[in-house]
């Protein structure tokens, strides 16, 4: 019996780090490039939100907009805004480099981590 707990815990525990990393990265590597390169024409507070896609929440980057879901967490090959990034059509003026959008593609596979996420906030 103690030895499920050790197991429980130690799969808590890991759970729990690897949450944390996934949200320093978002926060290190993800959130400055969305707000810098995506907001102005992304985001709610947009005049004119492009294509009805919204990235200033995570649920707008998984509602996605005109084309449908944007990101599919954990799952690049269906996941249009990194298409988008790589092909280097977004965002428009100005191409993300490599290392970029490597950080995206990791992210997406970590499974999207977001610290704007709220539980309450989740759709039904």
């Amino acid at each position: 019996m103690k030895t499920i707990y050790v197991v429980l815990l130690a799969m808590f525990v890991s759970t729990v780090y690897a949450e944390e990393n996934g949200i320093q990265f978002f926060n290190k590597n993800i959130k400055p490039v969305l707000t810098t390169q995506c907001y102005s024409c992304h985001s709610s507070t947009s005049k004119d939100v492009k294509g009805g896609l919204s990235v200033d929440t995570r649920q707008g980057i998984l509602n996605g907009g005109d084309s449908g879901p944007s990101i599919v967490p954990g799952k690049i090959d269906e996941s249009l805004l990194l298409d988008y990034i790589e092909s280097g059509d977004m965002p428009p003026d100005n191409p993300l480099s490599e290392e970029v959008v490597n950080n995206f593609r990791q992210w997406i596979e970590m499974g999207m981590p977001d610290p704007r996420y709220k539980p309450e906030n989740r759709a039904v």
